[in-house]
């Protein structure tokens, strides 16, 4: 290559690089001079969080709609149920503060290129459209949540940006680029509420029966909150499998359940038939009783079928009651120091029990949706609490054998169980002739 070809390859690449630079800052001083929110600045120029009471929040055909009680949230599509305050303050919170990363001029007719467009036939691309108002319904604000810039290629071809398509609907200049995801942020009831369920502690018993029948399918006790469990009536030959009942220990310990199902959607979903009654006792006063039924899928049968069944999911309904003691029994030889601490630890947790008891409480009247991981270990079969029988050793290709000196002798496929049985021996009757004496013998 010549010394003037290098020359000009070295101007083209001069003329191109400063091309590059002059097309990026010029679109870049574009965008913040087109659109109302300069890159930097939050999206909003006063987020009204404080005076926020109710939230409508819809994408497609899920809508849910969130509202202030005193300090707390309810989803009231779920009659009131107490919302996940921490998830609502966050969203707001992330709207306050949220910054602009690049404005983009744009007319609300483009907002399906942004993933803007309520009536696409592909959930990514239909948005979210949340409404902020006052208590009194006066519309604060209106923010439409697009398209996330996830990383790698899609990041890439968004200038290196990982964040959301946002729009301020009181903001007409444009869309925003925003480095905030929003993450949690769906249409869906479920996804608001306050998962927490029950928090059983020490547990004493747990029977296990059908409803409206007097039998009990089964009954674990133990008599001390370190000691194993034995089960009621119990043959010897019926060994227990103590690592499935060692995790009945810890049954509905830190339980949380999936959603709440509306009081007319119950009976469509719930399986009467195959349900059992739960109830347990603990070592400090508390009794729950839980009705648990298999459910069936959320969706409508064809004409004439069956419901499905859906195994990952349960029902279940909660009753709690209490009998707290009124007061501590003293040891004999309790000194008065003694007396006084064991007192105030009495104290504190009679009244860590109330508060318990009031949270459990609140669970009634309500039907939950349950995961089968949840009360999978509850709603076992009694010969499921027992140890399997050893399998017999197997050979090659999974095939039976019998154990004989020298090693394994396969048994032909479809061969019973192994059985050492002894031959009959003949027992000559009395007077009779020994076989081994000579006929000819005199004695």
């Amino acid at each position: 290559m010549s010394r003037k070809q290098v020359v000009i390859l070295w101007i083209a690449a001069f003329i191109l690089a400063a091309s590059a630079i002059y097309v990026r800052t010029h679109s870049s001083k574009g965008f913040d001079s087109h659109t109302a929110r300069a890159r930097g600045k939050t999206l909003f120029e006063n987020f009204p969080a404080k005076e926020i009471g109710r939230i409508h929040i819809t994408s497609g055909k899920d809508s849910t709609t969130l509202a202030r009680k005193g300090d707390s949230w309810v989803v009231t599509d779920r009659a009131d149920y107490p919302a996940s305050s921490d998830s609502v303050v966050s969203l707001l919170r992330a709207l306050r503060e949220v910054k602009v990363v690049d404005g983009i001029e744009a007319e609300p007719s483009f907002a399906p290129r942004f993933g803007m467009d309520p009536n696409s036939s592909n959930p990514e691309e239909q948005g979210i459209d949340a409404v902020f108002s006052s208590d009194s319904g006066a519309e604060l604000a209106h923010v439409t949540f697009g398209k996330t810039l996830g990383a790698g290629e899609d990041a890439q071809q968004q200038g290196g940006v990982t964040g959301r398509f946002i729009r301020n609907d009181a903001d007409k200049s444009g869309v925003y680029k925003v480095s905030e995801t929003f993450s949690g942020l769906a249409a869906q009831p479920s996804n608001w509420l306050d998962l927490k369920f029950l928090a059983v502690e020490k547990i004493q018993s747990i029977t296990v029966s059908q409803p409206g029948r007097a039998e009990v399918d089964w009954k674990l006790t133990r008599t001390a909150e370190d000691a194993d469990f034995t089960l009621e009536g119990k043959a010897d030959n019926e060994p227990l499998d103590t690592a499935v009942t060692g995790r009945l220990k810890n049954l509905f310990s830190s339980s949380t359940f999936e959603d709440i199902v509306p009081p007319d959607k119950v009976a469509a979903l719930a399986r009467p038939a195959e349900a059992r009654t739960v109830e347990i006792e603990t070592f400090e006063g508390f009794h729950y009783k839980l009705v648990i039924t298999p459910a069936n899928l959320d969706v409508k049968p064809e004409a004439g079928a069956a419901p499905q069944l859906d195994e990952a999911t349960f029902l279940a309904t909660v009753e709690t009651t209490a009998t707290l003691p009124a007061e501590r029994k003293k040891g004999d030889k309790e000194t008065p120091e003694e007396a006084k601490s064991k007192d105030t630890a009495f104290a504190e947790r009679k009244t860590a029990l109330e508060k318990l008891l009031a949270e459990q409480k609140a669970f009634e009247g309500r039907t939950f949706k349950l995961s089968s991981m949840t009360v999978n270990t509850v709603m076992l079969e009694r010969v499921a609490l027992f140890k399997k029988p050893a399998a017999p050793p197997q050979g090659r290709n999974g095939i039976q054998s019998l154990s004989v000196p020298g090693g394994l002798m396969p048994l032909p496929q479809g061969h019973g169980p192994v059985q050492a049985v002894t031959p009959p021996i003949a027992v000559p009757p009395p007077g009779a002739p020994d076989d081994d004496q000579d006929p000819d013998d005199g004695h």
